[in-house]
């Protein structure tokens, strides 16, 4: 999520390059979004890029250790033993 609605409204007007209509549709999307943001597993706030990204990094290699994820892998292991 943007670090605050003003800082969005203010990255998307900055591009000058949507039409008013697009630009209040995504702003609407927006407020939707952030009003469910209890309803997601993991909140990245995109306020700089290199820690935002490190979070995001932080979030898949975080999945891809997930029990479900490694079963079949960790069963072979086991195995082994």
């Amino acid at each position: 999520m943007p670090p605050s609605f003003a800082v969005l409204e203010q990255r998307l007007r900055g591009r000058s390059k949507d039409p008013e209509a697009a630009i209040q549709r995504r702003l609407q999307v927006a407020r939707d979004e952030v009003a469910s943001f209890r309803d997601y597993d993991y909140v990245v706030i995109n306020d700089q890029l290199d820690s935002s990204v490190d979070r995001l990094r932080a979030i898949v290699l975080a999945e891809r250790a997930r029990l479900q994820s490694m079963q079949v892998v960790a069963g072979d292991i086991v195995r082994t033993f």
